[in-house]
């Protein structure tokens, strides 16, 4: 049996997975309002639920975060959450009674998707999620790769190309990280919306643009095209830097119906000349990759020796 954390700023979720990383069983709770201490105590709620789920009370804990885990500082930095100047991973250590890692949450996608997911065949591979934010994490056969900061790939919050704001006079949106014009601002679920928003004056979810898109709405395949083109420019910048053999992509835009054709012939038409594109996939695991990439995270250093 393996445990597994996912953090979040709205919800505490812990998964009981079982020898082959399936999760089995969830217990989710109510993340505190804003309170160091009351965040350990739910914490040590879950860690204590997971080990009643274990028949002899012992099992391997691993927990995914939505910020950065400087494994330099022991600090780990969220948006969200109230752990900025704490010693979050040692605390959450001393309540279990051992040591647990923590791990960004698009760093455990991509473990996850890279061993027995769909990355499994891939040497390289890059796990993308776009959703309410975007994030990624390398992994170089099947094991995660760290920078000198421990950052996971902040695609994110790299600016948007300015030939393609040029072209279609788009907005330069300020974006949570503190700067402005980032990509998490137009390609991410809430920035497609913004993209609507300015290109045809409603407000309107991206199910609903997708779905009056594919209804012959010609506003909403405009406002599509420029999205795909945009999203296009962020996986040719992704191969540009990182030049990984496969990109697996999570997260809620990645249920788009015949998004990766539509991602593949837009990055065709702007592709270095005489180099070859990543294979651009779909995550095996879906939603239920972040916990089983934590729960990974205790047997890094078996992988590591593989």
């Amino acid at each position: 049996m393996h445990g597994a954390i996912d953090l979040g700023g709205t919800k505490i979720e812990a998964a009981l997975l079982d020898e082959n990383l399936v999760p089995i069983r969830r217990h989710r709770i109510v993340t505190p309002n804003l309170d160091y201490d009351d965040l350990l105590a739910a914490i040590g709620v879950q860690i204590n639920w997971l080990r009643e789920q274990s028949s002899d009370g012992e099992l391997s804990i691993g927990i995914g975060v939505p910020g950065i885990v400087n494994k330099n500082t022991g600090m780990t930095l969220t948006s969200n959450l109230p752990t900025a100047g704490h010693t979050f991973r040692k605390d959450i250590s001393k309540i279990a009674g051992y040591d647990v890692p923590l791990e960004n949450d698009c760093r455990c996608f991509a473990l996850s998707e890279a061993n027995g997911g769909a990355g499994e065949n891939f040497n390289k591979v890059f796990g993308l999620i776009v959703g309410t934010g975007i994030g990624g994490g390398i992994c170089n056969n099947g094991v995660l790769t760290a920078g000198l900061n421990s950052l996971p790939v902040e695609v994110a919050h790299i600016p948007l190309p300015a030939t393609i704001v040029k072209k279609y006079n788009l907005p330069l949106n300020s974006c949570g990280c503190g700067r402005t014009g980032c990509y998490e601002t137009l390609v991410s679920g809430p920035g497609f919306s913004k993209l609507a928003k300015h290109m045809v004056g409603v407000d309107i979810s991206v199910e609903n643009i997708v779905s009056r898109a594919n209804l012959g709405d010609l506003d909403m395949q405009r406002v599509m095209a420029v999205w795909i083109e945009l999203y296009a420019h962020m996986l040719d910048m992704i191969q540009l830097m990182n030049d990984p053999d496969c990109i697996i992509l999570g997260g809620g835009t990645s249920l788009i119906d015949g998004l990766i054709p539509k991602l593949s012939e837009a990055m065709q038409k702007i592709a270095l000349k005489n180099t070859l594109g990543p294979e651009l996939l779909l995550a095996k695991f879906g939603d239920s990759s972040g916990v089983r990439g934590a729960a990974m995270l205790p047997l890094e250093k078996l992988m590591k020796n593989r």
